[in-house]
């Protein structure tokens, strides 16, 4: 993921509120298929998800992180970019407000 995406994303200022941490934790509780996961902030403010999920697809990978997205994503600014192999899928996310007050996310799906 070395690109003009991968650079505006470095550059984004991170912040997780507390609406956006109980957010993520009830997705990631409530989710069906998900069998194990981690969260994680790094220094930086981006959230850090590793995910294991009882039966790994790219296909159940990227539906899984579709629905994150629609529940978790502000209603204003969601973009991402993913790189797949065989056995995972990582996702940059980065979703805000119009104001570009938001949280940056690294996403890992196994």
């Amino acid at each position: 993921m070395d690109n003009k995406f991968l650079h505006l994303f470095n550059k984004l200022n991170s912040q997780l509120e507390l609406g956006m941490s109980k957010d993520i934790q009830a997705f990631l509780k409530g989710e069906e298929g998900i069998k194990n996961y981690d969260l994680n902030i790094d220094l930086n403010g981006t959230v850090i998800i590793n995910i294991i999920l009882n039966d790994f697809s790219l296909v159940s990978a990227k539906k899984m992180f579709l629905n994150f997205v629609s529940f978790v994503g502000y209603c204003n600014i969601n973009f991402f970019i993913h790189d797949e192999a065989n056995t995972k899928a990582r996702y940059l996310y980065y979703t805000a407000m119009d104001n570009y007050e938001g949280t940056k996310m690294e996403i890992i799906i196994q």
